[in-house]
């Protein structure tokens, strides 16, 4: 059997580094990994590694009646929904929204029709999606700020991202694959990367 790396995601501890070089002797991946030591952990998510948007980042608002939500735009669409920039009313009276709302934030929403969920049965996928983004807090994935839920129509209200789908733009790429020099070039705009380093 011949000497097997590890993942390059782990560092190679001296042990195992000293049992590869003995005649004879193979490292087995399982004490490899066991023995192995992340390079980094992901940095949490915080207020001084987010990326500031042009607008105020929303609180969490909880579940939010449909007619607190206005659609501005449509952004795109999915097996199981469109996503819509759209604006939430605020909460509070101390900005200059319409009658009862205060200041408004941006986000993304995700609608999806009940009635075609269940048809499709399509219902376990977004309640799936929705207790994922309940549940994780990481700078992969846009933050789940509430939900507006109609008799018909469920929403998720998430981070906007702007900038487009990163998925859309590799597939415009030559040969449907990012460029070294593109992929540095990118790197530099994320905030908390050099953290990892």
């Amino acid at each position: 059997m011949s000497s097997v790396d590890p993942p390059p995601l782990f560092h190679r501890s001296a042990q195992d580094r000293q049992e590869s070089q003995l005649p004879g002797c193979a490292v087995r991946q399982e004490s490899a990994v066991r023995r192995a030591r992340v390079r980094r952990p992901l940095p949490p998510r915080s207020a001084e590694v987010r990326q500031e948007s042009a607008v105020a980042a929303p609180q969490r608002f909880g579940t939010v009646a449909l007619s607190d939500v206005r659609f501005v735009r449509r952004l795109g669409s999915g097996d199981i929904g469109s996503v819509y920039l759209a604006e939430v009313k605020g909460k509070g009276g101390d900005g200059g929204g319409s009658g009862s709302g205060g200041v408004a934030a941006l986000v993304a929403a995700k609608v999806m029709d009940r009635k075609e969920l269940a048809g499709r049965n399509k219902e376990g996928r977004a309640r799936t999606e929705r207790e994922i983004l309940e549940a994780v807090d990481h700078p992969f994935l846009p933050r789940l700020y509430g939900v507006a839920e109609g008799d018909r129509w469920s929403c998720l209200l998430t981070e906007f991202c702007p900038g487009g789908d990163l998925h859309v733009l590799r597939q415009r790429q030559p040969h449907r694959r990012f460029s070294e020099a593109a992929v540095r070039k990118e790197k530099g705009k994320l905030p908390f990367w050099g953290r990892m380093d």
